[in-house]
Protein backbone atom coordinates (compact mmCIF):
# COMPACT_ATOMS: atom_id res chain seq x y z
CA UNK A 1 0.00 0.00 0.00
CA UNK A 2 1.09 3.61 -0.76
CA UNK A 3 0.58 6.76 0.91
CA UNK A 4 1.05 10.36 0.20
CA UNK A 5 4.03 12.00 1.95
CA UNK A 6 3.47 15.56 2.67
CA UNK A 7 6.44 17.98 1.35
CA UNK A 8 9.06 18.67 3.60
CA UNK A 9 7.57 22.67 4.21
CA UNK A 10 3.83 21.52 5.67
CA UNK A 11 5.51 18.36 7.26
CA UNK A 12 5.75 18.31 11.33
CA UNK A 13 8.36 17.20 13.40
CA UNK A 14 8.70 15.61 17.05
CA UNK A 15 5.10 16.27 16.98
CA UNK A 16 2.39 14.63 19.07
CA UNK A 17 -0.84 13.67 17.93
CA UNK A 18 -4.54 13.22 19.92
CA UNK A 19 -6.92 12.09 17.87
CA UNK A 20 -10.51 11.13 19.18
CA UNK A 21 -14.09 11.74 18.60
CA UNK A 22 -14.71 13.00 22.58
CA UNK A 23 -15.14 16.28 23.32
CA UNK A 24 -11.65 18.23 22.63
CA UNK A 25 -11.85 19.76 26.46
CA UNK A 26 -11.50 16.27 27.89
CA UNK A 27 -7.69 15.89 26.77
CA UNK A 28 -6.74 18.89 29.05
CA UNK A 29 -4.52 17.26 31.46
CA UNK A 30 -2.69 14.96 28.37
CA UNK A 31 -1.98 18.64 26.78
CA UNK A 32 -0.42 20.31 29.72
CA UNK A 33 1.79 16.93 29.94
CA UNK A 34 3.07 17.07 26.56
CA UNK A 35 3.18 20.96 26.72
CA UNK A 36 5.59 21.10 30.55
CA UNK A 37 8.07 17.98 28.60
CA UNK A 38 8.14 19.51 25.10
CA UNK A 39 7.34 23.43 25.07
CA UNK A 40 8.69 26.46 26.85
CA UNK A 41 7.98 26.43 30.47
CA UNK A 42 6.94 29.50 30.95
CA UNK A 43 4.81 30.47 28.24
CA UNK A 44 2.30 28.80 26.05
CA UNK A 45 0.04 30.33 22.95
CA UNK A 46 -3.27 28.61 21.78
CA UNK A 47 -3.79 29.10 18.20
CA UNK A 48 -7.20 27.73 17.08
CA UNK A 49 -10.53 28.37 15.36
CA UNK A 50 -13.43 29.29 17.67
CA UNK A 51 -14.13 25.81 18.63
CA UNK A 52 -16.00 25.44 21.69
CA UNK A 53 -13.82 22.61 22.75
CA UNK A 54 -10.48 25.16 22.37
CA UNK A 55 -12.36 27.74 24.84
CA UNK A 56 -13.17 25.28 27.68
CA UNK A 57 -9.96 23.53 27.49
CA UNK A 58 -8.37 27.10 28.01
CA UNK A 59 -10.81 28.08 30.28
CA UNK A 60 -10.32 25.12 32.69
CA UNK A 61 -6.40 24.22 31.63
CA UNK A 62 -4.43 27.60 30.57
CA UNK A 63 -6.76 30.50 32.05
CA UNK A 64 -3.21 32.90 31.70
CA UNK A 65 -2.23 31.99 27.73
CA UNK A 66 -3.20 34.13 25.37
CA UNK A 67 -5.61 32.97 22.47
CA UNK A 68 -4.75 33.56 19.15
CA UNK A 69 -7.44 33.35 16.33
CA UNK A 70 -6.27 31.35 14.00
CA UNK A 71 -5.71 33.60 10.56
CA UNK A 72 -6.05 30.88 7.98
CA UNK A 73 -9.59 30.28 9.20
CA UNK A 74 -10.20 33.89 8.94
CA UNK A 75 -9.06 34.64 5.38
CA UNK A 76 -11.22 32.26 4.61
CA UNK A 77 -14.35 33.66 6.58
CA UNK A 78 -13.39 37.15 5.25
CA UNK A 79 -12.85 35.63 1.39
CA UNK A 80 -16.82 34.26 1.73
CA UNK A 81 -17.60 37.89 2.59
CA UNK A 82 -15.17 39.95 -0.33
CA UNK A 83 -15.32 37.18 -3.41
CA UNK A 84 -13.28 37.57 -5.66
CA UNK A 85 -12.78 41.16 -4.50
CA UNK A 86 -8.64 41.20 -4.17
CA UNK A 87 -8.99 44.89 -3.64
CA UNK A 88 -11.35 44.81 -0.50
CA UNK A 89 -10.02 41.74 0.58
CA UNK A 90 -6.67 43.23 1.47
CA UNK A 91 -8.30 46.00 2.82
CA UNK A 92 -10.23 44.04 5.23
CA UNK A 93 -7.48 41.99 6.12
CA UNK A 94 -4.58 44.81 6.74
CA UNK A 95 -5.99 45.48 10.27
CA UNK A 96 -6.31 41.56 11.28
CA UNK A 97 -2.48 41.58 10.18
CA UNK A 98 -1.76 44.45 12.23
CA UNK A 99 -3.92 43.03 15.14
CA UNK A 100 -6.33 45.41 15.68
CA UNK A 101 -9.96 44.37 15.62
CA UNK A 102 -11.18 47.85 15.70
CA UNK A 103 -9.71 48.61 12.79
CA UNK A 104 -10.69 45.62 11.26
CA UNK A 105 -14.48 46.38 12.17
CA UNK A 106 -14.12 49.84 11.00
CA UNK A 107 -12.87 48.94 8.09
CA UNK A 108 -15.71 46.40 7.42
CA UNK A 109 -18.33 49.36 8.40
CA UNK A 110 -16.83 51.46 5.26
CA UNK A 111 -16.53 48.42 2.50
CA UNK A 112 -18.90 48.89 -0.34
CA UNK A 113 -19.34 45.62 0.10
CA UNK A 114 -21.69 46.68 2.94
CA UNK A 115 -24.78 46.79 1.08
CA UNK A 116 -23.94 44.33 -2.01
CA UNK A 117 -23.94 41.43 0.52
CA UNK A 118 -26.36 42.01 2.86
CA UNK A 119 -26.56 38.57 4.18
CA UNK A 120 -23.00 38.06 4.27
CA UNK A 121 -21.92 41.23 6.31
CA UNK A 122 -23.85 40.34 9.58
CA UNK A 123 -22.06 36.94 9.86
CA UNK A 124 -17.86 38.74 9.21
CA UNK A 125 -19.57 41.56 11.55
CA UNK A 126 -19.90 38.95 14.17
CA UNK A 127 -17.15 37.32 13.65
CA UNK A 128 -14.73 39.65 14.27
CA UNK A 129 -16.23 41.45 17.10
CA UNK A 130 -17.23 38.01 19.09
CA UNK A 131 -13.14 36.86 18.29
CA UNK A 132 -11.59 40.24 19.16
CA UNK A 133 -9.59 38.78 21.73
CA UNK A 134 -7.94 36.28 19.40
CA UNK A 135 -7.26 39.06 16.84
CA UNK A 136 -5.75 41.25 19.08
CA UNK A 137 -4.00 38.94 21.26
CA UNK A 138 -1.36 38.77 18.76
CA UNK A 139 0.55 41.85 20.52
CA UNK A 140 0.65 40.28 23.81
CA UNK A 141 3.15 37.34 22.66
CA UNK A 142 6.57 38.41 23.28
CA UNK A 143 8.68 39.87 19.97
CA UNK A 144 10.98 37.37 20.45
CA UNK A 145 8.45 34.34 19.81
CA UNK A 146 6.95 36.56 16.83
CA UNK A 147 10.08 36.83 14.98
CA UNK A 148 11.99 34.56 12.95
CA UNK A 149 16.08 34.37 11.95
CA UNK A 150 17.05 34.15 8.55
CA UNK A 151 15.60 31.04 7.11
CA UNK A 152 13.99 29.83 10.61
CA UNK A 153 10.54 30.43 11.21
CA UNK A 154 9.31 32.29 14.13
CA UNK A 155 8.37 30.25 16.81
CA UNK A 156 4.96 31.34 17.34
CA UNK A 157 2.60 31.07 13.88
CA UNK A 158 0.04 33.17 12.91
CA UNK A 159 -2.17 30.02 11.10
CA UNK A 160 -2.44 26.55 11.19
CA UNK A 161 -1.91 26.05 7.10
CA UNK A 162 0.89 22.86 8.21
CA UNK A 163 -1.54 21.57 10.34
CA UNK A 164 -4.40 21.34 8.32
CA UNK A 165 -2.31 20.04 5.11
CA UNK A 166 -1.05 17.37 7.20
CA UNK A 167 -4.87 16.60 8.05
CA UNK A 168 -5.10 16.95 4.43
CA UNK A 169 -2.73 14.32 3.58
CA UNK A 170 -2.56 11.50 6.01
CA UNK A 171 -6.36 11.94 7.05
CA UNK A 172 -8.35 13.26 4.36
CA UNK A 173 -6.90 11.18 1.85
CA UNK A 174 -6.86 8.03 3.17
CA UNK A 175 -10.39 8.01 4.95
CA UNK A 176 -12.92 10.67 2.85
CA UNK A 177 -11.48 10.16 -0.92
CA UNK A 178 -13.72 8.21 -3.22
CA UNK A 179 -14.04 4.84 -2.89
CA UNK A 180 -12.41 4.77 0.49
CA UNK A 181 -13.73 4.23 3.83
CA UNK A 182 -12.73 4.52 7.60
CA UNK A 183 -13.72 2.20 10.91
CA UNK A 184 -12.77 3.45 13.97
CA UNK A 185 -11.28 0.27 15.41
CA UNK A 186 -8.45 0.38 12.17
CA UNK A 187 -8.34 3.96 12.04
CA UNK A 188 -6.86 4.11 15.97
CA UNK A 189 -4.37 1.10 15.30
CA UNK A 190 -3.58 2.87 12.25
CA UNK A 191 -2.99 5.72 14.56
CA UNK A 192 -1.04 3.74 17.07
CA UNK A 193 1.34 2.74 13.79
CA UNK A 194 1.70 5.74 12.50
CA UNK A 195 2.72 6.93 16.21
CA UNK A 196 5.19 3.84 16.84
CA UNK A 197 7.04 4.74 13.17
CA UNK A 198 7.36 8.61 14.34
CA UNK A 199 9.84 7.44 16.68
CA UNK A 200 12.68 5.38 16.29
CA UNK A 201 13.39 4.27 19.46
CA UNK A 202 9.67 2.65 19.35
CA UNK A 203 9.86 1.97 15.80
CA UNK A 204 12.92 -0.88 16.53
CA UNK A 205 10.95 -2.00 19.74
CA UNK A 206 8.12 -2.98 18.06
CA UNK A 207 9.46 -5.33 15.66
CA UNK A 208 12.16 -6.43 19.02
CA UNK A 209 9.52 -8.52 21.13
CA UNK A 210 12.30 -8.86 24.15
CA UNK A 211 13.10 -5.26 23.94
CA UNK A 212 9.95 -2.77 25.79
CA UNK A 213 8.08 -0.24 23.90
CA UNK A 214 9.14 3.42 25.43
CA UNK A 215 6.12 5.29 26.22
Amino acid sequence: MTRPVARPASRLTNKHLLVSTAPLAQFGPQFQRLGRRHCHPRFHVLLSDRDEGWKRLRENHYPDCPWLLDRWHISQTVRAFTGPDQVQFRRLMQPIWQADSEAALHALRLSPLHRQRPNEFPALFGYLLGNHEGLDAWQQTPAALRRGHRRTPPPVKTGSGAVEKNIEVHINRRFKRQGRSGHSVRAARLLTLRHVSAQPAAWNAWWNPKTPIPP
